[in-house]
Parts: structure tokens; C-alpha cells; sequence
């Protein structure tokens, strides 16, 4: 993780507000857009081939139906035609034998839909998990430092369990089940703020004189019980251990001045305004619980749920989309990061830290570009990224040299060197097994297509290093 005190730059020495890591954020984007749009573009073309061969199959079944019709027809009157009471007989075996024949062939021919119908929800399924994967793999690295945080911690028995929420880019959000690894459990605030810090909530009755006075809460007996961060409020229910009565609730948010202001709410309920002379504890104990909230947000963490536009993400298409929202968000800063990086060739930016030092971290373009030149065209249209790939694309073979522009080989050789423009690459392969569709479709076709479905889609992308974010001295 870079460290919180770099400065960073753009590649021509220019103030940025970026992430030092963002190029590692580039990287991670371009596997996640690859991943997610490679595995909708497969499921795309699985759905259609289930749907011809569904339709193949129906067209099959009604042409056996009509053949049935004809052959026991047939058979039937030559059978009346008969004048022998052993050829009625031996007609009616051939008409069973005949219909048992046809039934077979129809179960063999639904037989074979239906598992390659299984076989591509398999494979389907297999892809949604990898896309869901590829969003989780994005995201989590950064979640520290995500938009729209909120973190909910809960005194669970002996540990705290905890949640949080975060906003990747406007629209998209993920969920996390944090794992705390701090060992004292519960938190004293004792711990977090030292000995002797106090918050006075309202004025109550005194008992024996009874006139209002401060309503004094020391601190160093209260227990963190429960905790809701946000980046401008947090929540806290505080207690005593084994004193569930005892418990009194905050809320802090900061204010325009730099400090802290916040609300009470007492064991019985009643709710008063902090008081500003307790803004020095205020704002040590809003210090201390935003340092909690960044400690679990740092914790290892498992997603637990992906929304798009607040509705559940788990569908292709949706996370296809998101894909593209995720492309679309990106797209700005790294046309930017490219207009000012020195190199043409490169993705740079500059690292300065504290004492003057300057570092360059920089990607080649077309090792990102090659990953997203990958997708087939439309969907390389939706959620490409111009300044990685269309720089980078295969050049188109020159045409051929004019006749008097072809030169010898070699001094004193009469032979002349013809250059021949290769062939130009095949289109990239889905990896979905594809079927030329005809009109008629037998038994084989079928079997062909259980076969294609049973070895799995094989990977026909072209294996490449994955990108590599560098770094060298910068003055």
C-alpha cells in the first residue's frame, strides 16, 4: 500500500488529485472489464444456440409426428388389404415395432435438448460467478477508501461483527463482511481516549438537594456496545460491562470551525445537545472512533452483496452494464494520466514524497490495450478505452510497393525481393462452441452438440503476461 504522505503527479510534473495507486486501479479495471464483457458476450451466444437448438428440436419432433401419421397410415391399409389372418397379425407387430422406433427417436432427441440445456446452465453459472468475481476483485483492494461509506459494528458475545457498505462509483455499491483483527474485545474507551475524559449530557434532578446539575458521564467505564461510521456522523452505544441499563447513546458530526459537535442520549432516554465546553473530548473521541472505522475498513474482508442503481447485482446483463459504468467513470482519468504522460507508449505518473523525492510509476499502454482488444467489437464499442487500445491496435498491412519501386534483394543478385503483406488475424474467439444452422437437423446434430457442450468452452484467448505497473527515479 502506497504511503498516505506521497504526493501525487501527472507524468509532465503537474499537481493531481490521484490516487498513488492508480494505476494499479487501471490494471484491475481493464481485467475486470475483460473478464465481466467476455463472459456476457458467452452467455449471449449459449443463450442463442440453446434457443436454435430448442427450435430445431420442435421443427424435428412435428416432422416425426407427420412421418408416424404417414407410416402407420400406410401400414394400416395395407394391412386390411390383406387376405391372410396371419399377415393382419405380423402388420399390426410392424406397426408397434414402427411407433416404439419413433418414440425412441423422440426421447433421444429430448434427451439430447436437455442436456445440453443443463450443460449451458452449468457453464452459465460458472461465467456469472467468474463476472461476479472480477467486480469483487475491483473493488475490494480499495475499499478503504471508497465513496459513501458506512460501517455498522455490533457487540456479538465475545466479538464484534461488523459491516460495511461502500459506493464504488456513483451507482454501484458493494458489500462487505469485515473481520476485525484487533484482540481487545470489547474496546474500553478508556483504551481510546485515555483516563479521565468525561461528557456531560443535559442537567438532571439531584437526589438529596434536589436542584438541576450536571448530568456527568466518565468515560473510562464505558464499552464500545455498538457503532455506526459515516464520513461526516458516527454513532456510538456505549455501556457499561454487564450493564445493559446503564447504556447511553452519541452522535458526533463535525462542524465548519474544525470541531465537533454532538448529542446525548441518557440511560432514561432523555436527549440534550453536548455541551461545547466538552469539544476537546468530542473531538478526541470522534478521532478515535473514525480511526476504528478505517482500522475494520482495512481488516480482511468477504463480500457479501453487489447492487447496481440499489437493486441487486445478479444478472449478465446488469453486470455487464456495470462494467460499462465502471468504463465509463474511468475513462476521463485515464485519458488525462495519457494526455499528460511524457511517453506515448505509457501510462505515468509521478510519486513525490515528503522530503522532495520523486519516483515514476508508469504501465505500458499496450499491455492494457491488448487485454481490452481482446472483446469482440461491440462490446469493445461499449466499454473500451480509446487511450489504451486504439492506439495499439494490430497496424493494417501496407499495400503493395509500386512496380518500380521494388528493389533487389541483394548488390549484384538479378533476383527481386517481393514483400507479401500476412494474412490478417482471425476475429478472437468468444470460446462458445458455434453451430452453422441449417434447415434440417438429425439425430447427429444433436449429439454434436451434447459433444461440444460436455468438453466445455475452451479458452481461444491468446495467452498474455499480465501488465505490470513500474516504477524508476525521477528527478
Amino acid at each position: 500500500m502506497a504511503d498516505p504522505g506521497i504526493k501525487v503527479l501527472y507524468g509532465d510534473s503537474t499537481e493531481s488529485t490521484l490516487q498513488p495507486d492508480i494505476l494499479d486501479v487501471v490494471v484491475r479495471l481493464v481485467d475486470c472489464i475483460v473478464a465481466v464483457a467476455s463472459g456476457y458476450s458467452e452467455i449471449v451466444d449459449l443463450r442463442k444456440q440453446e434457443q436454435e437448438g430448442s427450435v430445431s428440436t420442435d421443427e424435428i419432433l412435428a416432422n416425426l409426428d407427420i412421418f408416424q401419421e404417414h407410416v402407420e397410415g400406410g401400414l394400416e391399409s395395407s394391412v386390411k388389404k390383406a387376405l391372410r389372418a396371419d399377415l393382419h397379425k405380423h402388420g399390426d407387430e410392424v406397426i408397434s415395432t414402427v411407433r416404439s422406433m419413433i418414440d425412441g427417436w423422440r426421447s433421444r432427441y429430448l434427451g439430447n435438448l436437455e442436456q445440453a440445456r443443463g450443460l449451458i446452465a452449468k457453464r452459465e453459472a460458472k461465467l456469472v460467478g467468474e463476472m461476479r468475481a472480477a467486480l469483487v476483485n475491483f473493488a475490494t483492494p480499495m475499499r478503504h477508501r471508497l465513496t459513501g461509506r458506512r460501517i455498522h459494528r455490533l457487540m456479538d458475545g465475545s466479538r464484534y461483527r461488523d459491516e460495511m457498505e461502500c459506493v464504488i462509483v456513483p451507482g454501484l455499491r458493494i458489500s462487505f463482511n469485515a473481520t476485525d483483527e484487533e484482540p481487545e474485545v470489547p474496546r474500553k474507551l478508556k483504551t481510546l481516549l485515555g483516563k479521565g475524559a468525561k461528557l456531560q449530557i443535559g442537567s438532571k434532578l439531584s437526589r438529596i438537594r434536589k436542584i438541576e446539575e450536571p448530568a456527568i458521564f466518565p468515560m473510562d467505564d464505558q464499552i464500545l456496545l455498538e457503532a455506526e461510521f459515516e464520513s461526516q456522523r458516527v454513532q456510538a452505544l456505549l455501556g457499561k460491562k454487564n450493564a445493559p441499563q446503564t447504556t447511553i447513546r452519541l452522535e458526533l458530526v463535525p462542524v465548519v470551525d474544525g470541531g465537533v459537535a454532538g448529542r446525548g442520549t441518557r440511560p432514561d432516554g432523555t436527549q440534550a445537545m453536548l455541551q461545547e465546553s466538552d469539544g476537546p473530548v468530542m473531538r478526541m473521541l470522534w478521532d478515535a472512533l473514525n480511526a476504528e472505522a478505517e482500522r475494520v475498513a482495512r481488516s480482511p474482508a468477504t463480500a457479501i452483496g453487489l447492487a447496481f442503481h440499489d437493486v441487486e447485482l445478479d444478472t449478465p446483463a446488469k453486470m455487464f452494464e456495470a462494467v460499462e459504468l465502471l468504463a465509463n467513470h474511468y475513462r476521463p482519468i485515464i485519458a488525462e494520466i495519457a494526455d499528460r504522460s511524457p511517453n506515448v507508449e505509457e501510462l505515468a505518473i509521478k510519486h513525490e514524497t515528503p522530503d522532495g523525492k520523486r519516483e515514476e510509476v508508469w504501465i505500458k499502454r499496450g499491455e492494457v490495450g491488448e487485454r481490452l482488444a481482446s472483446l469482440r467489437p461491440p462490446m469493445l464499442k461499449r466499454v473500451g478505452i480509446p487511450e489504451l487500445h486504439d492506439s495499439h491496435q494490430p497496424a493494417l498491412p501496407s499495400p503493395g510497393p509500386a512496380p518500380g519501386a521494388i528493389k533487389e534483394a541483394h548488390a549484384g543478385d538479378r533476383s527481386e525481393r517481393i514483400v507479401v503483406a500476412p494474412p490478417p488475424p482471425p476475429p478472437p474467439s468468444s470460446g462458445v462452441p458455434t453451430r452453422e444452422v441449417t434447415e434440417d437437423i438429425s439425430l447427429v446434430d444433436l449429439d454434436m452438440l451434447v459433444e461440444e457442450m460436455s468438453g466445455g468452452s475452451p479458452d481461444d484467448k491468446a495467452c498474455t503476461d499480465p501488465p505490470v505497473v513500474r516504477k524508476r527515479d525521477s528527478p
